[in-house]
């Protein structure tokens, strides 16, 4: 008989427990209708009143991972401006079933607020991951491209490139950094290209026409040392011959090399540009100039 009451006895705690459990679930559920209504219609701040509500009670009945509030409190979170609130919120929602892409895609936003370039990375490259299809993945691939600049990752950026669309592919702003990816990795043929396409949309464009003009100056440079070099070897009026006619096509190109630097001093007189073009002077034979921008040069 004693046994007998201690088993109803605890079929009717588990009862009453069971009954108070699927009370506070159904009550949940109902809050997060509510929650998303309010979500649906733009009152953020609301919105995250009641999932939070949501939340505190899933953590009293010690039910983190089933709680499907994280993401969109999050979310809310973030479209109100509490960014540390809505980055907690939407990597506990990476811990539940409830994780959508949307969870991702708030987290890249979340860390590109709060300017932590390392953790929006990874939050970029799982997105990529978890939603190779996804609704954002063209924002998330630019995005991600950039941070790889950014980030000097430029094997990874190079990798990432052909994976961007067309359009995106020809707004000079990536152009541009497509730019600093090929003059990093050393693909010169490409970086010559594109400083031809930076430099008709900028003529300005400091880091084109230092590419072009090194480019000049080093060819006419190179030349020049060869030929004055192979002279030196083999002194006879056929040689002598051979060299001036060398020059007069190692002179226009230093010609050129001089056109860029006088375009890059006019922008930034720096010393670096007035050494360059009074070396070119001292190859044209012109002392006043070469001393000139040597002086120049020496001032700074």
């Amino acid at each position: 008989m004693f046994r007998n009451r201690n088993v109803i006895l605890w079929i009717v705690v588990f009862m009453l427990a069971w009954g108070c459990a699927s009370t506070s679930k159904t009550h949940n559920v109902s809050m997060q209708q509510t929650a998303d209504q309010l979500f649906e219609k733009g009152d953020f701040d609301q919105a995250l009143t009641v999932y939070e509500k949501i939340i505190q009670s899933c953590l009293s009945e010690k039910r983190t991972a089933e709680c499907a509030a994280y993401g969109k409190a999050g979310l809310a979170a973030l479209e109100t401006g509490k960014i540390n609130k809505a980055v907690d919120y939407l990597k506990m929602d990476t811990y539940t079933p409830f994780a959508t892409e949307e969870t991702y895609f708030g987290l890249t936003r979340a860390y590109r607020q709060i300017d932590n370039l390392s953790k929006e990375l990874m939050a970029l490259e799982d997105y990529t991951e978890k939603h190779s299809s996804g609704n954002h993945i063209s924002k998330v691939n630019d995005r991600l491209f950039e941070v790889y600049v950014e980030s000097e990752n430029y094997p990874e950026a190079m990798q990432m490139w052909p994976q961007l669309n067309t359009e995106a592919q020809s707004r000079i702003e990536m152009l541009d950094l497509w730019f600093t990816v090929n003059l990093e990795m050393e693909n010169n043929q490409e970086v010559d290209r594109l400083a031809d396409v930076l430099l008709q949309n900028n003529p300005q464009h400091v880091a084109a026409l230092e590419w072009k003009a090194e480019k000049s100056y080093g060819k006419a440079e190179n030349d020049y040392q060869r030929e004055m070099q192979a002279y030196e070897n083999k002194r006879t009026n056929k040689q002598y011959q051979i060299m001036l006619k060398a020059l007069d096509d190692i002179t226009a190109e230093f010609k050129i090399a001089l056109g860029f630097y006088e375009k890059l001093y006019s922008i930034d007189p720096k010393s670096e540009y007035a050494s360059y073009m009074s070396n070119i002077y001292v190859r044209f034979n012109d002392k006043e100039k070469a001393d000139y921008y040597r002086r120049k040069a020496e001032d700074k």
